[in-house]
């Protein structure tokens, strides 16, 4: 069984296709969230996989809250579980993270893996080149052929993770955690009112209001999806995003 949170799409690429190499089923812990489902069982010989993107060097709130919650019921004693990472520049403390939340569990992380991937946080990092984002994509796929290949042979450690200076990571990730504001955001006149930016907010943050969205919520997940999957392009997240282009994967584009 593989877990995973994804907004952008890049992450529920990796995702599908570690499922389809290894006939497996990929959840999205978004799908599961409405029903309040938190218990899942893992067969004989069953691994578990948490794929999950990095959120200002450490886990997405909506990812370390799922984990907090889990319930996993398990055939096998000690079954292999394995982490895969997608960061734009490092994973911080995922790593650390998912381990501790898993060994609360009872089940230790085996190995963990990083892909590198186009960095979605647009008010700092520009995707406006395509070419770019294209060879990005391009040496991900790669990554995770190799990832594949390392499972299929329970690979332990880690790999390719780029945690960076740990100090650093941890002293950003709690900054980011109690700075989720939304008060950034807001919407230009090009709005076409369809809706989709609060159908896809993963936490109820945007209402629509005579047509236009309206943050309702001080906080969010900061996963921009709002912004990355408006079809003008309407929503902007500070100063710069504006120039810094939308991303959504290739891909996923439709999901």
């Amino acid at each position: 069984m593989i877990l995973y949170y994804s907004a952008t799409g890049n992450t529920r690429h990796v995702a599908h296709r570690l499922a389809e190499a290894f006939d497996d089923q990929a959840v999205s812990i978004l799908d599961v969230q409405s029903d309040g489902r938190r218990s899942f069982e893992l067969a004989a010989g069953e691994a578990l996989g948490i794929v999950t993107p990095t959120y200002f060097m450490g886990l997405p709130t909506l990812m370390s809250d799922f984990l907090d919650t889990l319930e996993l019921h398990t055939a096998d004693d000690t079954p292999y579980a394995y982490l895969v990472i997608t960061f734009g520049n490092f994973s911080g403390t995922v790593r650390s993270s998912t381990a501790a939340a898993l060994r609360a569990k009872g089940i230790p992380l085996a190995a963990a893996f990083g892909v590198r991937m186009v960095d979605t946080w647009t008010p700092v990092f520009d995707v406006s080149n395509q070419e770019r984002n294209e060879r990005v994509t391009r040496a991900a796929d790669t990554a995770v052929d190799d990832i594949v290949a390392a499972v299929r042979t329970r690979a332990t450690g880690s790999h390719r993770v780029r945690t960076g200076p740990p100090l650093v990571g941890s002293l950003m990730h709690a900054s980011w955690k109690s700075k989720r504001s939304t008060r950034p955001f807001f919407v230009e006149s090009t709005c076409i009112g369809c809706g989709l930016c609060a159908k896809t907010c993963p936490v109820s943050a945007i209402r629509m209001e005579d047509g236009t969205p309206v943050w309702v919520a001080d906080a969010c997940a900061q996963c921009l999806s709002c912004l990355h999957r408006c079809p003008v392009f309407a929503i902007q997240h500070g100063p710069k995003t504006k120039g810094h282009g939308q991303w959504v994967h290739p891909d996923e584009a439709s999901a």
